[in-house]
């Protein structure tokens, strides 16, 4: 919600394919809230979760969280590793304060 709160921030959103998410929730061994007995159960929940979220930012700050048109970059996190996403958003910041 920073893009909401602090409107000169660099805003970034980051998606996955919900089958990637899940399946990134059901091998997580570190996960001790989430424990889904399946794929299906864990893509139900997780947008459930997601729908949820739209709904609660929607009646506390009237905006829609999902709305692409909020952020400065949109990455989607489905095949590349942390690192390559950490170096993607540290390269597209230097371009967004060389701009601002």
């Amino acid at each position: 919600m920073v893009w909401f709160f602090i409107s000169k921030s660099f805003k970034i959103f980051l998606s996955t394919e919900i089958n990637v998410s899940a399946n990134r929730i059901l091998s997580d061994k570190w996960r001790n809230i989430e424990n889904y007995t399946s794929q299906n159960e864990a893509i139900d929940m997780i947008i459930a979760r997601k729908n949820s979220e739209i709904k609660r930012y929607m009646n506390l700050y009237g905006t829609n969280c999902t709305d692409l048109s909020n952020y400065d970059m949109i990455i989607d996190t489905s095949y590349i590793s942390p690192e390559e996403v950490a170096d993607i958003i540290l390269a597209e910041y230097d371009k967004w304060l060389g701009d601002g």
